[in-house]
């Protein structure tokens, strides 16, 4: 089954300003270019050194793309990326014709360490044309290195932007369910999270903290009183918390309610949870 979904138009042409400004979250999406995606949460294990990325042209005109990974981490309550040399997609660059397909290679130049979650962003750029000197070195060298596809593309106007969160496990954590695969429910990377809020020059934020060792993926949050009034917090995505990291929102302004409670869907799962309190 495919969901879809239509994403806005945007410009950017910073290197890595990342842009991220739309989290895609369903099994996959086509945009106004008419560009298929999947999946669109890639994960790879601690027993895999690669994973694989699917990306399909649905439209009546090539479409060019230059793809990028950026590590992704966590501070001062705020997402940041910057450029990497860990994690490579193969081909950097590629032009898809009219109902055709292109599978992208994720690979892991080094393994992550022992225990531990890794991670990234892929940016997938839709650009109106891709230069001869690009696409020769992309073509030469389909193994480049983010850094370098973001240097072969100074330049380039982009049309469309897409965003993607890929993670990397290192030996004995592992983040998905692969019924090929036996797993040690023990070793599945899960979130630990709690809550608190804080009054920050007069607004109320929600902060989250994730002392687990895995990554918290939130949606449909809302806050609850102890007389059951509701305060819905993000009626969709609300954003990731990393492991080991801390984030935080604003309630919408005026925000008054006495919360005791915090309600919250987890990952895909379709159970909303109570999270517990700081």
């Amino acid at each position: 089954m495919q969901f879809h979904s239509r994403l806005p138009m945007t410009r950017a042409a910073a290197l890595w300003l990342a842009a991220l400004w739309l989290s895609l979250t369903t099994l996959s999406v086509q945009a106004a270019s008419s560009l298929l995606i999947w999946p669109l949460a890639p994960t790879i294990e601690s027993d895999q050194r690669a994973s694989s990325m699917w990306l399909e042209n649905l439209g009546t005109e090539p479409v060019t793309l230059q793809i990028r990974v950026l590590a992704w981490d966590q501070n001062e309550h705020r997402d940041q990326y910057q450029s990497q040399q860990q994690l490579i997609a193969s081909p950097p660059f590629a032009t898809i014709a009219p109902g055709a397909r292109q599978m992208v290679r994720l690979t892991a130049t080094t393994p992550s360490a022992p225990g531990t979650e890794h991670a990234y962003r892929i940016l997938i750029d839709e650009v109106p044309a891709l230069p001869s000197d690009a696409a020769a070195a992309a073509a030469a060298d389909t193994a480049a290195p983010a850094a370098a596809a973001t240097q072969q593309s100074a330049g380039l106007k982009f049309q469309m932007r897409y965003s993607l969160p890929l993670f990397v496990y290192g030996e004995g954590l592992w983040g998905s369910t692969q019924p090929s695969r036996t797993r040690i429910d023990t070793h599945h990377a899960q979130p630990k999270l709690n809550w608190q809020l804080l009054d920050i020059d007069g607004r109320a934020h929600l902060q989250l903290s994730n002392t687990g060792n895995g990554h918290a993926r939130l949606s449909q949050v809302q806050l609850l009183d102890a007389k059951g009034a509701s305060l819905q917090v993000s009626g969709g995505l609300l954003g990731y918390v990393l492991p080991g990291k801390q984030m935080r929102w604003p309630l919408p302004d005026g925000s008054t309610l006495q919360a005791t409670k915090l309600q919250a869907k987890l990952g895909s799962k379709d159970a909303v949870l109570e999270l517990p309190r700081e």
